[in-house]
């Protein structure tokens, strides 16, 4: 996986733009727009190096997933539109994505140390 630096280095680019810009909150949800769908490429692309991953990276790749799937269900069923609350639309179209974007962020830092050799 000699190429992986390149993503890491965009991913901590387009990461850490769509946080500044959640100082605007409006610029904030484009940018998460964007760096969703950066990140779902990388993730379709780590798949395709599956049998290169440690067992650690794999694993973590795969809850990734897990937490992409079950988003994406709640979204899918409209789950989300049942909720009333403004706190509740700070949870589901902030810190949710968020999070899982951040999960992938680690993800991919994980690759640039050495200590992931299981």
């Amino acid at each position: 996986m000699k190429y992986i630096n390149i993503p890491i280095y965009l991913n901590r680019f387009i990461f850490g733009i769509t946080a500044i810009l959640y100082l605007t909150i409006f610029y904030g949800l484009y940018a998460q727009i964007i760096l969703g769908g950066f990140q779902l490429i990388t993730a379709f692309t780590l798949l395709c190096f599956w049998m290169k991953l440690t067992k650690k990276q794999r694993e973590r790749l795969l809850k990734y997933w897990v937490f992409v799937a079950v988003y994406g269900l709640l979204w899918i069923t409209e789950f989300f539109n049942n909720l009333k609350s403004d706190f509740t639309w700070i949870v589901i179209y902030i810190l949710i994505p968020l999070s899982i974007a951040g999960y992938l962020t680690f993800i991919l830092e994980s690759f640039k140390t050495k200590k992931d050799e299981n």
